[in-house]
């Protein structure tokens, strides 16, 4: 069903030709598919689909669904291009909770929208594509899960521009959605409240484009950021009245004339990396704040030698805005502090390259990211090994790749690195070590760590004859209260 998308940005496209639309006018899209499941050789049902008057769905070859989470085999030959479609599906019993999403669905069944989207006019809404649905019987009709968020921009100055897409009240628009099969609504993770649409292409000064977000009512509306050249501008959609996202069914909003001021600082060297973490110290970093409250790296950062001094605030003063890295890494590193001692915000999309140094030392809170977070971490990578031979843990150490202690949410992180120390004599103290986190303190029902991964190797090795005191090591999560 992935050529659904492709069709549904031509439909689109001719919506909004020569009229002006008003807020919360619908353009119905085709949301509805009826499928087949097949559970083995003996049970093959077959569906028939419907047809909407704008846009044809079919099915795509190798398009498969997860049915109770199991994935099928991919849809009969015979189905590809058409709506009704048969599936293999072993080992599930009813009731049939199915999910189709091509690009936004992992090995375990479960739907992680991206908070970071790359422009297609081509596939309009294709990242985002959720049809879900469930039934008692292997007949199973699927509805779109997503609605879309229609915005055009004329005047624009320049050849390309972005937009941030930021639900005012807080909604989840990205992150780990949950489908709730009873309505068939889709719920995104709500720390993940805003995303970033890249590489727009911009036409005769026009640009328009589509935010698939999880079909619901967005009570405070949402704030949309376009950005082109060194200006910016910050459009609230629905304020007051808020703005209902139906499934499958493009809102689309009152065409908006640019009227850009000058952009916030962003980050594209190491100078401006410094003289951003000296604000946060100076107790004022306004100026690197754009009008979607974000910091944004715009570039990798080449950190060869530079002496980078971290922010030390902790508490209240520290950094509590969004940190951007968007996909950007930090290279070349000798890393004598975390970029930040504690983050009250949100820190998310940054890669730590391999090719940095760090040799923490083992007494107290010890990070690449920060030390403390009372935030959230979100999509950070670290690809950094550690190598130490003979030293003395001399009090105790709480140490991991992306944060040393956490209070709140890390989520879709990965450490890359291998940990390996030899010869490790210890006079005092115990060690806290996780390949992500190597503390965290949390509330029952919260959640402190989700979708993060650990892919390197940790190795300890004391010296002869030494006793240590308590160790307390995991691969993501060193432990826990």
């Amino acid at each position: 069903m992935k050529k659904v998308f492709m069709l549904l940005g031509l439909a689109l496209g001719m919506l909004t030709v020569g009229c002006t639309t008003g807020l919360n006018e619908e353009a119905t899209l085709n949301n509805k598919v009826e499928i087949g499941v097949v559970l083995d050789d003996a049970a093959r049902l077959q569906l028939i689909g419907q047809t909407a008057t704008a846009v044809q769905v079919g099915w795509a070859e190798g398009d498969v669904i997860y049915v109770n989470g199991v994935k099928s085999e991919p849809v009969a030959a015979a189905y590809v291009g058409k709506s009704e479609g048969k599936f293999i599906v072993s080992g599930v019993t009813a009731p049939y909770k199915v999910v189709y999403a091509p690009k936004v669905i992992n090995a375990e069944g479960e739907v992680v929208l991206p908070a970071s989207r790359k422009w297609d006019a081509k596939a309009i809404g294709g990242d985002v594509a959720v049809f879900a649905g469930h039934s008692e019987t292997a007949a199973v009709s699927l509805e779109a899960a997503v609605g879309f968020v229609y915005v055009t921009v004329t005047g624009i100055p320049t050849e390309v521009c972005s937009a941030t897409v930021q639900a005012v009240n807080g909604e989840g628009l990205a992150g780990n959605a949950a489908v709730d099969f009873a309505t068939g609504t889709l719920y995104a993770d709500d720390y993940l409240s805003s995303i970033e649409i890249h590489d727009i292409a911009v036409k005769a000064g026009v640009a328009q484009f589509i935010a698939a977000v999880p079909a619901q009512t967005y009570a405070g509306g949402f704030n949309v950021v376009v950005t082109a050249g060194d200006t910016e501008m910050v459009k609230t959609i629905g304020a007051g009245a808020g703005v209902e996202v139906k499934k499958g069914v493009a809102m689309v909003m009152p065409e908006v004339a640019y009227a850009g001021t000058p952009r916030a600082l962003t980050i594209k060297t190491a100078a401006d990396l410094q003289a951003f973490l000296t604000a946060i110290d100076a107790g004022d970093y306004s100026a690197y704040v754009n009008g979607a409250g974000e910091v944004v790296v715009e570039n990798d950062i080449d950190l060869t030698g530079v002496t980078l001094q971290g922010s030390l605030m902790t508490g209240d003063p520290a950094f509590k805005h969004v940190f951007n890295g968007h996909g950007h890494s930090l290279k070349n590193w000798t890393v004598t502090s975390a970029l930040f001692a504690d983050n009250n915000g949100t820190i998310k999309n940054l890669v730590i390259d391999e090719s940095c140094v760090w040799t923490p030392i083992f007494n107290g809170n010890q990070a690449l990211v920060t030390l403390l977070n009372n935030g959230v971490l979100s999509d950070i990578t670290s690809n950094v090994d550690v190598t130490i031979d003979m030293f003395d843990v001399e009090a105790t150490t709480t140490l991991g790749a992306i944060a040393a202690r956490t209070y709140t949410p890390v989520l879709n992180c990965v450490n890359n690195g291998d940990f390996t120390f030899t010869n490790v004599y210890w006079s005092t103290g115990n060690l806290y070590l996780g390949g992500v986190v190597g503390y965290g303190w949390y509330e029952a029902g919260e959640t402190l760590l989700a979708n993060c991964e650990n892919n390197g190797d940790i190795r300890i090795v004391c010296a002869d004859g030494i006793v240590g005191k308590n160790a307390y090591i995991g691969g993501v999560f060193g432990s826990t209260s």
